[in-house]
């Protein structure tokens, strides 16, 4: 019973069931999404990719 629970607690503190995450991520998908649309993007792409590995290694880390 005890190990059940603590699995039932893990699987709650997991990031990708967190409605907050999820929220978060369709926001960063919306706006990643109007950013790359934009002709300014084509001068931060490389700077946009490493934004978006280190939130990556970060969403990993969680």
């Amino acid at each position: 019973m005890q190990r059940n629970r603590r699995q039932i607690l893990l699987q709650d503190r997991s990031p990708l069931h967190s409605p907050k995450l999820q929220l978060d991520r369709a926001i960063a998908q919306i706006l990643t999404g109007i950013w790359a649309s934009t002709s300014v993007a084509a001068d931060f792409r490389p700077l946009w990719s490493i934004v978006k590995a280190v939130n990556y290694i970060r969403f990993i880390n969680a």
